[in-house]
């Protein structure tokens, strides 16, 4: 039979361990400062 692959959010949960929470905040944290790296483009194009 052939064996279900894990995803690659399954398996990162199975390497970090007891620090799931830092894991899952550390990914918030990449989208926030991806959004917030936006925010001078934004206001460059809404101010000409």
């Amino acid at each position: 039979m052939k064996e279900k692959k894990q995803s690659a959010l399954s398996r990162l949960m199975g390497i970090t361990g007891g620090h799931k929470y830092f894991t899952y905040a550390s990914c918030v944290l990449a989208i926030l400062s991806a959004w917030i790296a936006l925010i001078p483009f934004y206001d460059i194009y809404h101010c000409t």
